[in-house]
């Protein structure tokens, strides 16, 4: 399993967001790179139009919530190249559980309309 810790999250009262309350621990299958994302960090889940959300699932369910923490993680500061970003997302969903099929689609959607986002990371 690339996830090293089990997601201990709460959500923020009032506002779209989620926290870990716990470190959460990634091994990348690709590279064998250990990803840690700090107790605190803040994610918005994963950014899916709501018209698609009877079709592919809720921004925060399970699997997409433990992917959306690692690829909101990545991008916020750049800490991979964006098309690795990417591509780690992908492998996430699928580690967790979700259908290749399904996985492909979150993934073509991040491709195609991620880099603003990631541009944005480079700045703060």
């Amino acid at each position: 399993m690339p996830f090293k810790t089990k997601l201990k999250i709460d959500f923020l009262m009032g506002k779209d967001r989620i926290v870990l309350e716990k470190d959460l621990i990634y091994l990348d299958c690709r590279s064998k790179e250990t990803f840690v994302i700090q107790a605190g960090f803040v994610c918005d889940g994963c950014s899916l139009p709501q018209f698609l959300w009877s079709v592919l699932g809720h921004p925060f369910s399970y699997p997409v919530r433990m992917a959306a923490i690692l690829h909101d993680f990545l991008y916020r500061g750049n800490v991979v190249k964006r098309k690795v970003a990417d591509q780690m997302f992908y492998d996430a969903l699928v580690e967790t559980g979700m259908d290749d099929n399904k996985a492909q689609v979150f993934y073509l959607g991040v491709r195609s309309g991620g880099a603003s986002a990631y541009k944005k990371g480079s700045r703060g």
